[in-house]
């Protein structure tokens, strides 16, 4: 068997894939470097809350003022039966280079709470944005916030993560930081501001005096670390399906043809890239996942 490429082949043409899916969305990557537009579609990506029943919970901030409250009821009950959230999003969501920081760092999302979907798929906007966290089973509603030109430091607010500490504080038990005597830490809007503007990621000094790393990790670009950790799991996976063609390409071979006679060539070429990435062969049915992968080379290779 002859060497060949797979690792940069399946790169190209993830790429590709990821172009096609942006052009459906109409998002405009054309300011973005070919080798760049991964980090900031996964980036993008993360930030789409994937639609399932969770359970809400409301911070004490919400429950005590009755009109915010009354402005969370749509879309907690949205949230409740599995509604997409997606069309609540910014409209900026779209745009690649248009960094939710905010996000990125501590993981909060913030979303808009009109009830009418307008043609461009998202609800219509308000003045009030809901900043709140999701994860697999539950989401947690922090505030409900003023945004625009007249309140530039919303995105800065420490404030923020102390209402997370005080009613949910098993939430942030985890990112404590057990260090002491930190130099470089963030306790007020304008400090955050000054880092984040840097993309440094920084303890927060909160409401309990104990430092906290942020839940959310960013990227010198400002991109989400999570998402740049994501595509350098996928780059390995390449790799080791590269690895196998060199060492045990028999397996490779009877894995996508295991009851018929294979190609003269194995052309591979990536099929889906989210939430799953599968890889396939020209003329084969099956599709192998990252998991997949490994647990192959697993069998295989020494």
């Amino acid at each position: 068997m002859y060497s060949r490429p797979y690792q940069d082949e399946l790169v190209v043409k993830y790429i590709e894939v990821i172009k096609k899916t942006l052009k459906s969305w109409g998002v405009n990557f054309s300011g973005v470097r070919y080798g760049n537009i991964p980090y900031y579609y996964h980036d993008l990506v993360l930030r789409i809350p994937t639609a399932k029943p969770r359970q809400v919970f409301l911070s004490d901030v919400i429950k005590g003022d009755p009109e915010k409250l009354q402005s969370v009821d749509f879309i907690k009950r949205k949230a409740e039966k599995g509604g997409d959230i997606w069309p609540h999003l910014s409209r900026g969501w779209g745009r690649l280079k248009n960094l939710d920081k905010l996000y990125n760092h501590w993981g909060v999302y913030h979303l808009h709470l009109g009830e009418d979907i307008e043609k461009h798929g998202y609800v219509s906007r308000t003045e009030g944005v809901l900043l709140l966290c999701i994860s697999s089973e539950a989401m947690y509603f922090i505030d409900v916030r003023s945004h625009g030109e007249e309140f530039p430091d919303l995105w800065y607010d420490i404030g923020i993560m102390n209402i997370i500490l005080k009613n949910w504080p098993d939430q942030l038990a985890g990112y404590r930081s057990l260090m002491t005597g930190h130099n470089i830490s963030a306790s007020s809007i304008e400090e955050v501001k000054k880092y984040r503007d840097e993309n440094f990621n920084m303890p927060l000094i909160l409401s309990d005096g104990n430092a906290y790393i942020s839940p959310g990790m960013i990227s010198l670009q400002g991109l989400s670390s999570k998402g740049a950790m994501y595509y350098g799991d996928l780059l390995r996976t390449f790799g080791v399906v590269e690895q196998i063609w060199r060492e045990a390409p028999s397996a490779l071979i009877n894995t996508y043809f295991p009851w018929r006679i294979p190609p003269a060539a194995l052309n591979l070429f990536v099929d889906s890239v989210w939430p799953l990435v599968r890889i396939k062969a020209e003329g084969s049915d099956i599709s192998l996942s990252s998991s997949d992968v490994w647990g192959l080379a697993r069998e295989v290779l020494r």
